[in-house]
């Protein structure tokens, strides 16, 4: 299946994903291992709006026959010569998870690409996630494929 990578950086552009957004973070269900609102499309508004990195934010959109599939909001991180992601929801120091439609770690390859796509070539993506959950797991198995390295 053929996947459509788009790079949004404007809030203007954002708000378009809202229900899309929503959708997925309540397809992972709101438990330890899930995901809750902190992941959803308001609280990464907010995150933008407060903190000064907010405005290098980018979001990666995943579509698979014009329906969203995928998001990877990120920002960048610090300004030296080692170029640093975090995806949004670390600028409160919460847990993340990945919003995807489906745990595949061809969609994940994907949203590393609009990663570079967004933001050029990086070092490194900060995203703390939950031991035992579907991005730890997705993570775990596919990053070595995909010469990653997880700590």
């Amino acid at each position: 299946m053929k996947v459509d990578i788009e790079i949004l950086s404007s809030a203007a552009q954002f708000t378009s994903l809202e229900d899309d957004w929503d959708r997925l973070v309540s397809e992972n269900p709101d438990t330890a291992n899930g995901l809750d609102a902190t992941n959803g499309y308001r609280w990464f508004c907010a995150l933008i709006q407060t903190f000064e990195v907010g405005r290098t934010a980018r979001i990666v959109v995943l579509r698979e026959r014009g329906q969203v599939i995928g998001l990877l909001p990120l920002v960048r991180i610090g300004n030296g010569l080692c170029k640093r992601l975090a995806v949004a929801s670390e600028l409160y120091g919460g847990r993340s998870g990945l919003l995807l439609k489906r745990n595949d770690p061809q969609l994940l390859a994907a949203l590393f690409q609009g990663a570079s796509v967004a933001f050029g070539p990086w070092q490194m993506i900060k995203m703390m996630v939950v031991e035992g959950s579907r991005t730890a797991t997705l993570l775990a198995k596919a990053a070595p494929e995909l010469g990653f390295k997880v700590d």
